[in-house]
């Protein structure tokens, strides 16, 4: 409800929200962000703030606020919940303007613009898009508002929305007006991943052609409005073409924890926490989008290699390299702050620190012509910027890190005016002090003191018991309830002294720091580029790190279709392995050993083999040492794992459609250059059914798809394969097992499991020994009757051997019973009795010769 009275500051705040329907509109009225209707009760509510009002009755109007100085701590803690935050600021002087001040927004913050307010380094915002391009193709963009790197893809729709979940993007944007079909599809993705969705203002004049608007200017243009300034740190886009990059599709980034662990709060859970050892955060970011994108370009991964084989064989370098990084500043940060105008003269500072660091880093990795040829590439990205430094260092003082903002922010002797003016503030305070203790000895009053506050300016102050002592130049400012104010024209001079001085200080301070920032811009590129190849450098000592304090070693990668690892470790495993880790081999191709069918028990060590593999493909990818005693990796182009299962309640999807979307999503874009992990296929619904459906893709991947696969399954029928699929061998884990009990070797050897182990991993579970004994009853009767049931069909085969129709209809008939069974619908009881009463129909149909259904 809107009051029916408003006030000219309200009237103003209406037009103003009317521009931001969709956001939450901090008004700026002096030290305070306000808040008023909707937007209070929202803003309270989640931020647990008192929700006041102005006016009475019926038109109360809800209002809440937060300090201007605190206003980025609540801004972040709305974004994170989903909300868009419009910043609504004063934009003229109060003190130099009649009536109301003027206001406009200076900033929209978005859940995939809040760059300057998330600080974890393995989660940034993100915005994403996509525009038309002919029917059905689409060009997709993403983009990174901190880092200024802008990504494309083309695909179909749902290939891009796959990479917009890969990329765990947080809004989507849309120009409905020049994109309406594009707009429908982002909206849906939108609800469907709980992600903000916004709209770019549709230019008027823009050609409907994607060459005139495409995806990644759709997004540059969105980023400028929400900032409301020209951004100069924007790259080019950058192709994610299939050439470049292994393909990895959103569940199989989850399913192998290389980014986030699977289940949250766990530490040190995943790839990216393993290989860690970055020491700034660029490099921490560029590690990041190093596992996020593998590469498939040979040349790159070898020119990584390199890089840290060379840092592992130079551990002193190494050493250098990481010491100097650990004093760099985020320079990526600081870059992003001068495209969007909110650089700080502390930033300033760690800018010229860094570059001077840059030139140490820089005469390192020169020193010997070795080094600095295999390094070549980062080295000449390095700039040093010197001039800019040098400026920065002779005008900014080191006071500009002091935290109570008190320090001068211009060195001494940079600038001859503010040297003057500083003098005049200083020496204007000096004699105000003086005026203290002279005042107190013309009037006799001891206690007489003087202050300052920003409403009143510098006044004297003295109690009510001194009143009758106060001279007659006293002219009284402000009545306290236990003391007068009083300012004197020698007090009123001074003060408009300092005042004016400090208002020019000011102002030539600013003017000072925009000449810098002028400079810095000019040279935003070159910085930027700095950042980049500092990101990488930080990135690969890291890798040569871990690679010496986890006993990595360099892997071949190469262009055929052969894998072969000996000693194989899991990366993230084998760090809280208590009792050491369990190495294994793996050994495939597609022309002999394609498909590896891995049978054995829950907990035996399958997932964790399988796993592994992948995580070795994805570090050599990436230009790393892997864990193991050798590594031969053929390319892979796309990387598909099918691992676990779980139900997507919220899209209607039970876990066996999970299941078989994922599982149609490899089969259509895997290639024989791919790597497939399949763990369990068709454990989601009934047995004969599930089973002929891992048993169909085996076949799928074996014949038409021929990609080197991973494949584990508790179905001990599919062990048969290799019969007659030949590219298809067995893997089973070993297991020991004395009086009822297993011990897990770990240890995968070349054979099929015949047993599954069921109940002595229940028993290991801690299942009451009760049920476990009963399991193993239940299940000798189960076995023993199927004994029987093949025993009563040999003892058909004798009775009858002329008997040949007989025989057939009998054996037919009790086979297709058995086989039409729902066996998940029976209870152990109900299926024990159903044997007993299926061997009594068979033995009347041997003696009989009837039909075995007939009781």
């Amino acid at each position: 409800m809107r009051l029916a009275k408003r006030t000219p500051m309200m009237e103003q705040y209406e037009t103003i929200k009317q521009t931001c329907e969709d956001a939450l509109l901090f008004f700026r009225l002096g030290d305070f962000y306000e808040l008023f209707y909707e937007d209070a009760k929202i803003a309270s509510s989640i931020l647990d703030l008192t929700l006041t009002g102005r006016g009475s009755g019926d038109q109360r109007m809800p209002m809440c606020g937060v300090p201007y100085h605190a206003a980025d701590n609540y801004i972040s803690r709305l974004v994170a919940k989903g909300f868009k935050v419009a910043i609504c600021e004063q934009v003229e002087d109060p003190k130099e303007t009649k009536g109301l001040v003027r206001r406009e927004i200076i900033r929209l913050i978005t859940p995939g613009t809040a760059h300057e307010f998330v600080r974890q380094d393995t989660y940034r915002p993100l915005i994403a898009t996509f525009v038309e391009l002919t029917e059905g193709i689409v060009e997709g963009a993403i983009a990174d508002a901190l880092t200024g790197n802008v990504w494309i893809k083309q695909g179909d729709y749902l290939a891009l929305t796959n990479w917009f979940e890969r990329m765990q993007v947080s809004e989507v944007v849309a120009d409905d007006k020049l994109y309406a079909t594009c707009a429908k599809h982002l909206k849906e993705y939108s609800v469907r991943a709980n992600i903000a969705y916004s709209q770019v203002p549709a230019h008027e004049d823009a050609d409907h052609s994607f060459e005139s608007y495409s995806a990644s200017q759709l997004l540059v243009t969105y980023l400028e409005h929400t900032s409301k300034r020209s951004l100069d740190h924007m790259k080019l886009p950058e192709a994610m073409g299939k050439d470049r990059f292994m393909e990895l599709t959103a569940s199989t980034i989850r399913h192998l924890e290389v980014i986030r662990p699977a289940t949250e709060g766990r530490k040190d859970a995943t790839l990216f926490d393993t290989l860690n050892f970055t020491s700034n955060a660029m490099g921490r970011r560029y590690l990041r989008e190093m596992l996020e994108h593998p590469l498939y370009d040979l040349s790159i991964i070898t020119q990584r290699l390199d890089m840290i084989e060379h840092l592992v064989k130079n551990p002193l370098l190494q050493g250098e390299l990481q010491n100097g990084l650990k004093e760099m500043y985020d320079l990526t940060r600081i870059v992003s702050r001068i495209s969007f105008g909110q650089v700080s003269p502390r930033d300033l500072w760690y800018l010229a620190q860094s570059l001077q660091v840059v030139a140490v880093l820089k005469k390192n990795i020169q020193a010997t012509d070795s080094v600095s040829e295999i390094f070549a590439g980062i080295i000449q990205h390095l700039h040093e910027c010197q001039e800019l430094a040098q400026m920065i260092g002779s005008i900014l003082s080191e006071e500009v890190l002091d935290n109570n903002k008190n320090g001068a922010i211009i060195k001494q002797g940079a600038n001859t005016t503010i040297d003057e003016l500083r003098a005049i503030v200083q020496g204007g305070r000096a004699h105000i002090l003086s005026i203290e203790q002279a005042e107190r000895v013309r009037t006799g009053i001891k206690s007489l003191k003087v202050g300052y506050n920003r409403v009143f300016g510098y006044y004297i102050e003295v109690t009510s018991a001194n009143a009758h002592l106060v001279p007659d130049d006293y002219e009284r400012k402000q009545t306290l309830t236990s003391a007068e104010r009083y300012v004197t024209k020698e007090l009123r001079e001074r003060e408009y002294e300092i005042v004016l001085a400090n208002e020019k200080l000011a102002e030539l301070e600013l003017a000072l720091i925009d000449e810098i920032v002028d400079v810095a811009r000019a040279q935003l590129r070159q910085i930027q580029e700095t950042a980049d190849a500092l990101g990488q450098l930080d990135a690969l000592v890291g890798l040569a790190k871990a690679a010496i304090s986890y006993h990595y070693t360099r892997p071949i990668v190469d262009h055929s279709c052969n894998m072969k690892i000996e000693g194989g470790r899991h990366p993230v495993v084998e760090r809280h392995a208590v009792d050491g880790f369990i190495e294994n081999d793996v050994l495939l191709s597609n022309d002999k050993r394609q498909i590896a069918l891995i049978t054995g028990p829950n907990m035996g060590g399958k997932s964790t083999y399988m796993r592994q593999t992948a995580l070795i493909v994805i570090m050599a990818q990436i230009g790393s040492f892997v864990p193991a005693a050798f590594a031969q990796i053929g390319i892979v182009d796309k990387l598909f794992t099918r691992i676990g299962a779980s139900d997507d309640v919220s899209a209607g999807l039970s876990t066996f459609m999970v299941e078989m979307t994922e599982s149609a999503e490899i089969l259509h874009e895997a290639t024989d250059h791919s790597l497939l992990i399949f763990d369990e296929i068709g454990r989601g619904t009934a047995t004969y059914d599930g089973m002929s459906i891992a048993e169909a893709i085996v076949e799928y991947v074996h014949d038409r798809i021929g990609a080197r696969s991973l494949f584990a399954t508790h179905y001990h029928e599919l062990t048969e394969l290799p019969r007659r699929l030949p590219r298809v061998f067995n893997l089973s884990v070993a297991v020991k097992e004395d009086d009822h009990q297993i011990v897990f070797l770990h240890r995968v050897v070349e054979r099929f499991a015949d047993r599954s182990y069921g109940i002595q991993v229940a028993q290991k579970a801690g299942l009451p020994e009760s049920v476990t004994a009963r399991a193993r009853t239940i299940l000798t009767e189960l076995e023993r009757g199927v004994q029987e049931i093949a025993s009563t069909t040999q003892q058909m085969e004798f009775a009858f051997p002329d008997m040949q129709d007989v025989k057939q209809a009998l054996y037919k008939e009790y086979l297709n019973e058995v086989m039409d069974l729902q066996l998940d619908e029976f209870t152990p009881k109900q299926a024990l009795i159903y044997l007993y009463e299926l061997q009594e129909r068979i033995r009347k149909g041997i003696d009989h010769g009837i039909d075995p259904r007939t009781r």
